[in-house]
């Protein structure tokens, strides 16, 4: 989630955020977790298609959800663009993970 919010929050200055997980169990080294995040598209919009400044998961989980949703694979925000005053709506995915094993 702070990969994708560091991705939209920039206004698509960030392109790419590289997510690095280290796993330790008993001070050993058990995996280490790579996701690649990227911009992926910017689209203009009208104020209320969401909330501003929000970053909000794309697959639908709400915060109150009862439930501990699953990791979401996509994010978007929606930012008033400085220049032209217009709503623009930023979407962050994650495009690839790898995980290596000890």
């Amino acid at each position: 989630m702070d990969a994708a919010r560091h991705i939209c929050m920039s206004r698509f200055n960030i392109q790419l955020v590289i997510a690095i997980d280290i796993i330790h169990k008993n001070n050993d080294l058990t995996n280490v977790d790579i996701a690649f995040w990227e911009m992926k598209n910017v689209v203009s919009v009208k104020e209320s298609d969401g909330e501003i400044k929000k970053l909000t998961r794309l697959d639908g989980y709400k915060d109150d959800d009862e439930c501990v949703p699953p990791p979401a694979n996509a994010y978007f925000a929606i930012l008033e663009n400085p220049v032209t005053k217009k709503f623009e709506k930023y979407l962050a995915e994650r495009t690839d993970t790898w995980t290596v094993s000890t």
